[in-house]
């Protein structure tokens, strides 16, 4: 079922096969209940590997984005207090593809050039946005950002605490 089809098959928004989605259709469709736990179990036993698990997130929801963020930009206390929300996320951005999420045969090779060893070009970067004005502050680096994310959070911070005084 995971290596042949989508989640998508099965009535489920997403395009990624996790342990809890299996779940999911195993129960709904052939009414089998197993734990997530041991669905990995299976799939270790069965010789799979997802070598870079990782969480599948519900899509965002547009509408109700839109309706925090005019929520935030209306909310008056933040304005008499001088206060800020600043919304922060990083990112990358490569050359090359990334296929490693998917089931496959252990220690099978990909047909597509991918960043399996590194060699690709990458850029790392961060965004923060200011909800109440909209202000955005973006910034990209080569190497990792775990010290510029940290950078880039005191000068944002530093240039809104300057716009009040």
């Amino acid at each position: 079922m995971f290596r042949e089809e989508l989640p998508r098959n099965y009535g489920i928004d997403r395009n990624i096969w996790t342990g809890q989605i299996i779940s999911t259709v195993l129960e709904s469709r052939w009414e089998v209940k197993l734990k997530i736990t041991r669905i990995y179990e299976i799939l270790k036993e069965l010789n799979k590997s997802n070598p870079k698990a990782h969480r599948d997130d519900a899509n965002a929801h547009k509408e109700e984005q839109k309706t925090l963020i005019s929520n935030l930009k209306k909310n008056s206390l933040l304005k008499k207090k001088k206060k800020k929300i600043v919304f922060f996320d990083e990112f990358a951005v490569d050359e090359r593809p990334s296929i490693f999420y998917g089931w496959a045969e252990k220690n099978t090779g990909s047909k597509v050039l991918s960043n399996q060893k590194g060699k690709r070009k990458k850029l790392n970067g961060m965004i923060a946005v200011d909800t109440l004005t909209g202000q955005e502050y973006f910034q990209l680096k080569e190497k990792s950002l775990i010290g510029g994310c940290f950078r880039l959070f005191l000068t944002t911070v530093s240039f809104l605490c300057q716009k009040w005084i």
